[in-house]
């Protein structure tokens, strides 16, 4: 995300959603290496936090 700042010249912009989104985003990230490589379950309240993110980051992309 921080070269997508970087390339689009919006770099402060991202490094603040990624601040206020440090956990979620790390949460993206373990999910998708977990359910890559080791079989694994998460609650559902999990995976709306995720998909909400996942929305959230789209939307942010999108108007780059």
């Amino acid at each position: 995300m921080k070269e997508i700042g970087k390339a689009t010249g919006k770099f402060e912009e991202i490094r603040k959603f990624m601040i206020e989104n440090i956990g979620g985003i790390s949460n993206l990230e373990n999910a998708y290496i977990t359910s890559r490589y080791i079989p694994t379950e998460f609650e559902r309240e999990e995976v709306e936090n995720m998909l909400r993110l996942a929305k959230k980051i789209r939307e942010l992309v999108d108007e780059l």
